[in-house]
Formats: structure tokens, C-alpha cells, sequence
């Protein structure tokens, strides 16, 4: 199967790195929301929309390294 090139961005040193700047903003929208709202600062519902924010970039980073991999493991597979 073909990669495509978004794939092999990905792969890329600077994909890497963009991956990398993306957890940790993932991270922490998460954690600054369950400070809020252990804390109870901010009572506007900021902190559901900083947990619900952060826990979504999680989720597509996960969805695109997942199909990164399988490009890269049908790329690696020898028996066809």
C-alpha cells in the first residue's frame, strides 16, 4: 500500500518534533484543568473546557500516530 505523504511527515524530524509539541500541549491543557477544578478557581466551567480540549488533542494524536504505524509496519511486512 502507498503511503501518502502526510505519513511520511510524520516520520519526519520535523513531524516528530510537531508530535512532540502536541502531547505536551495535550498534557497540559489537562493538567491546568484538574488543578482548576481540584482547586475551584475559576468557576465559569473554564476548567471542563481545558480537560475536554486537551483529552481531544490526546485522542487525535493517538488516531494519528496509529496510522503512521501501520503505514510504517505495512511498509516493514516481508511475507507478501
Amino acid at each position: 500500500m502507498r503511503r501518502s505523504r502526510f505519513s511520511y511527515w510524520l516520520q519526519s524530524p520535523e513531524g516528530k518534533k510537531f508530535m512532540t509539541y502536541c502531547y505536551g500541549i495535550g498534557a497540559l491543557l489537562v493538567l491546568i484543568g484538574a488543578i482548576l477544578k481540584l482547586t475551584h478557581w475559576l468557576p465559569i466551567l473554564w476548567e471542563n473546557f481545558l480537560i475536554a480540549a486537551g483529552l481531544a488533542i490526546e485522542v487525535v494524536i493517538f488516531i494519528l500516530e496509529t496510522i503512521a504505524k501501520q503505514h510504517e509496519d505495512e511498509e516493514n511486512d516481508d511475507s507478501l
